[in-house]
């Protein structure tokens, strides 16, 4: 009997991620036949719940929507505007008796914290909106290009505080926010009370015919905070990116990002440049933009020259390398504004791009970077087996093994701390030998 009952609520429970569809509507036509795409990420909004039901039967939906048949939500935004239209239809709904007393998940008030604007639910309404729509984007214009695949305009947007419409402009914020949920893991929203903040919006320009003024397009956008450094400097870090999905591949992450760096390098209190956890893929970007970067630098590949005239890359304990990477680090800051972890990241990239295209010097590369991780890892690694904590205080006797148990556990340790390094390198070198591809394709390199 409750293998029935589970049975007739499965219908009842979906993935978020399936019955969600998005829309960028540009014109009349795009109602019915734009482009749609799914959330990459529900989870912050749909998550992992415990409904309970009599008899404290229990079941956990993981970004899942209870409590509807043949459901399907719709998101869709004016692509200039992104005035907002969320319709939420289904075939039915669950009996209470059914679930128990169980209720159907109120779906608009999950979402009303991911949407805290105004909204039309009628697409009556939405195509009134559509048509008394206009839109221009706020701030300046810092950048625009032509994308290489079929030559459409695109132009960069910067705006701060201080600037004329920045008020309207938070508004506009709060609906390009609404994407960030759905497609960068673990996003969350800013504080844009706090004025150290500042924005760049990336908008595709549609030439309208005649003398039409153009219609812009929302494409992505990225958020910059200017924390204060000691005596009287800043350090600007990223904290979001986002380009939409039907944008992406097409370099777009890129020429925002290049935007950011040419209005804040040459800046003379910017001490150097961070990011907020970026994901693997902003990582792999930003590894190949710097390096990019350096390579456009005499004074810096001059540096690497010197030190690759040798060969392969030398331990960490080789005081040559050492005194090279030290030289590097603080060129590519004074020059660059790279931060001393990135520029350690590109360091070795580079030095893996100098090398011959061999597997023997590949494996002399692994087995370099494999010293210099054992290295950083005994550094930082905390003496759970010794006298004495990470700090170098005494822990005392009684939180030390002795005899065989201390055997074991150091025992242990190494075969996960072997473990730890070798994965770490692993991913390193992987990640390394991404980039130099793509700076092998930049060159036209082949050996």
């Amino acid at each position: 009997m409750e293998n029935l009952h589970n049975k007739s609520l499965k219908e009842f429970r979906v993935s978020a991620r399936d019955v969600i569809t998005f829309k960028l509507i540009r014109t009349k036509t795009d109602f019915d036949v734009a482009q749609e795409f799914h959330p990459e990420y529900t989870h912050q909004i749909f998550g992992e719940r415990l409904i309970v039901f009599r008899y404290l039967k229990r079941l956990y939906f993981s970004e899942q929507i209870f409590g509807y048949s043949d459901l399907k939500i719709d998101i869709w935004y004016l692509a200039g505007s992104l005035s907002t239209y969320i319709a939420v239809k289904y075939s039915t709904s669950v009996d209470p008796k059914v679930s128990k007393g169980v209720l159907p998940d109120d779906i608009y008030k999950l979402l009303s914290e991911t949407f805290p604007y105004k909204y039309d639910r009628s697409l009556v309404d939405f195509s009134e909106t559509f048509r008394n729509d206009y839109f221009a984007p706020y701030g300046v214009v810092r950048h625009t290009y032509h994308s290489s695949k079929d030559k459409r305009k695109f132009s960069v947007y910067y705006t701060e505080y201080g600037m004329s419409d920045f008020e309207n402009f938070l508004n506009y914020h709060k609906r390009m926010e609404s994407f960030l949920l759905f497609f960068v893991d673990g996003a969350s929203a800013i504080s844009t009370e706090d004025t150290q903040w500042c924005y760049y919006t990336l908008f595709e320009i549609i030439e309208s015919s005649g003398s039409a003024p153009p219609k812009f397009a929302f494409v992505g956008y990225m958020t910059v905070y200017k924390f204060y450094a000691y005596p009287a400097s800043i350090r600007p870090r990223l904290s979001q990116v986002l380009v939409l999905p039907p944008f992406r591949n097409s370099g777009h992450a890129s020429e925002l990002l290049m935007t950011f760096y040419r209005d804040f390098v040459h800046v003379p209190n910017v001490r150097d440049i961070t990011v907020e956890d970026p994901s693997d893929d902003f990582r792999r970007l930003r590894d190949f933009l710097d390096c990019k970067r350096c390579l456009e630098q005499d004074e810096i590949m001059d540096l690497l020259n010197c030190d690759g005239k040798k060969g392969n890359p030398v331990s960490s304990k080789d005081t040559s390398y050492k005194s090279a990477y030290l030289l590097f680090r603080n060129k590519a800051q004074q020059l660059l504004k790279i931060n001393r972890c990135q520029a350690k990241r590109v360091y070795e990239i580079l030095c893996l791009y100098l090398l011959p295209r061999t597997s023997e010097a590949v494996v002399s590369f692994r087995n370099a970077l494999l010293r210099r991780t054992v290295a950083d890892y005994k550094r930082a690694r905390v003496e759970v087996i010794g006298d004495r904590s990470e700090d170098g205080r005494n822990v005392g006797a009684h939180s030390v093994p002795h005899g065989p148990l201390r055997v074991m556990c150091s025992e242990l340790a190494d075969e996960c701390f072997e473990s730890q390094v070798n994965e770490r390198v692993n991913a390193d070198l992987l990640s390394y030998q991404t980039v130099v591809v793509k700076l092998d394709c930049m060159s036209n390199r082949t050996s």
